[in-house]
């Protein structure tokens, strides 16, 4: 169990160090904007950026043991996920209240549209 929970650690950091996830634009861009902002307005870079999610239980331990170790290798990127359940991760992302959102299922046309 350890062995797979590490290699798939593994696949979730590489994405994380991804700058091209066209999933996740609107995280990338707003992670861009808080450190700018931060560094534009005198305030102290090394505060770093916040990357909040809510959502799916099922893959919390996932995105909680990723963003142990991307903390390690980002320190000035602290990333938090809130296990409430798919249909609160869905209106979480829709009411623009976190960064992703965990589901297990399909957003539909009107929910995507939304987001």
């Amino acid at each position: 169990r350890r062995r797979r929970s590490s290699s798939v650690v593994a696949v979730f950091l590489s994405l994380l160090a991804s700058d091209d996830w066209t999933c996740c634009s609107t995280t990338t861009a707003r992670a861009e904007s808080a450190s700018s902002a931060a560094q534009g307005s005198g305030a102290d870079p090394a505060r770093g950026v916040s990357i909040r999610g809510e959502g799916a239980t099922l893959p919390a331990e996932l995105y909680e043991e990723a963003a142990y170790a991307y903390k390690v290798t980002r320190p000035e990127v602290s990333v938090s996920y809130n296990a409430v359940g798919s249909s609160g991760g869905i209106e979480a992302i829709k009411a623009d209240m976190v960064d992703f959102a965990g589901s297990d299922a399909v957003l539909s046309a009107d929910d995507y549209a939304e987001v």
